[in-house]
């Protein structure tokens, strides 16, 4: 191989790296801001989710509805 293919050859070879840089990285950066806000979404639903089960109410139940083993629903009238 003669140098100046061999000079060609690097060239390309520096310019295939440095667009596959400018293609990865910002699918990187988005990717991990992704994962940031799923999990910070995550942490923000399972907290709403304890605060509302830790919430008690007073009430009479008026009427209950099963459908089957898996569901039931519960019509409550609150005691204020």
């Amino acid at each position: 191989m003669n140098k100046e293919n061999k000079k060609e050859l690097d060239k390309q070879e520096s310019e295939i790296r440095k667009n596959l840089f400018l293609v990865f990285i910002p699918v990187l950066i988005l990717i991990s801001l992704i994962v940031v806000y799923q999990n910070n979404s995550l942490e923000h639903n399972k907290s709403e989710y304890e605060q509302s089960r830790n919430t008690e109410f007073s009430g009479i139940i008026v009427k209950k509805k099963t459908r089957g083993r898996l569901y039931s629903s519960w019509k409550i009238r609150l005691i204020r």
